[in-house]
């Protein structure tokens, strides 16, 4: 997650000009899932971030990295 300020999510959001909506909801790592309807780009987006943006989904997306895509989780453990 990069670093939070707000203002500087707010311009973003401006200028990318993106339709967000909210996906779903995965209450037990305590984020949302949002996705740009034009490209189809989704980001999980914690809880907390969504409070900063004052429940802004443009601004929250724009707060968060893009991560690496929502491929399977790695299954490294050590057993």
């Amino acid at each position: 997650m990069k670093k939070l300020d707000v203002e500087e999510a707010r311009r973003a959001a401006r200028k990318n000009s993106r339709d967000i909506r909210l996906v779903g909801e995965m209450p037990s790592y305590d984020v949302v899932v949002l996705e740009n309807r034009l490209t189809g780009e989704r980001r999980r987006v914690p809880n907390k971030v969504r409070l900063f943006a004052n429940n802004d989904l443009a601004v929250a997306f724009e707060m968060v990295n893009p991560g690496p895509g929502f491929e399977e989780e790695d299954q490294t453990e050590e057993e």
